[in-house]
């Protein structure tokens, strides 16, 4: 089982707190790199992909920071993504289910 935590995938300070650091569109619009999250974790781990991922593309103590390195996943991996906003339309075709509050 892979677990992936969103909080991984921050955006870098001056991009989360662009807007204050108590905005909350910026909350809701600036908090994560989806891009990342999309590009390195669920594309990789998805049906048609390498199965080749790096599970973190933030580190809080080297803000901003690299990807971690890539690592591969096994074939029959299950695949948990956690963290907020996860319902956002970008990021529902990557689901093959979801729970929570919708």
């Amino acid at each position: 089982m892979i677990v992936i935590h969103t909080d991984n995938c921050l955006n870098p300070s001056a991009v989360r707190h662009a807007k204050g650091r108590t905005s909350p569109e910026g909350f809701w619009a600036d908090t994560y790199n989806y891009a990342a999250l999309r590009d390195q974790v669920l594309v990789p781990l998805g049906p048609t992909g390498d199965g080749c991922y790096s599970p973190s593309s933030y580190d809080s103590r080297a803000d901003p920071s690299e990807p971690a390195p890539y690592v591969q996943a096994p074939k029959d991996a299950l695949v948990i993504v956690e963290g907020m906003f996860l319902h956002r339309d970008g990021l529902a075709p990557y689901w093959d289910t979801s729970v929570g509050n919708v």
